[in-house]
């Protein structure tokens, strides 16, 4: 093998190595190409820095939130969306996923309508 397929050899070597800090990147916020390059040339110094790289915060302390009913954005002290006009769940209730809330929703509802079978004795 010639000298310019082994450059080829390291350098397909080195992209796909690349894409390990790129995704490790990617999931705290940053930008996964750039990552990914500096992966690519470097990589035994961007591993350690993108496991060192702190997670970006952006939206999760911002000053709006969706109201889980109709979507709608509002201000975060918000008590009650002003498009459907529903009350706003606690902070406890807000943190959980879509399908927990919509499995407590069905219960709820189930339960407000009187439309649960009698317990059997």
């Amino acid at each position: 093998m010639g000298v310019l397929e082994y450059f080829f050899i390291t350098l397909f070597s080195g992209m796909l190595l690349g894409v390990i800090p790129g995704a490790i990147a990617q999931k705290k916020g940053d930008s996964f190409v750039a990552w990914w390059l500096f992966g690519t040339f470097l990589f035994i110094v961007a591993l350690p820095l993108a496991f060192l790289l702190p997670a970006k915060m952006e939206g999760r302390n911002s000053a709006h939130k969706f109201c889980p009913y109709c979507s709608q954005k509002l201000a975060a002290p918000a008590q009650k969306c002003p498009a459907c006009k529903r009350s706003q769940p606690p902070s406890a209730v807000a943190s959980q996923s879509s399908w927990e809330k919509t499995i407590a929703a069905s219960d709820d509802v189930a339960k407000w309508s009187g439309q649960n079978p009698p317990d059997q004795k």
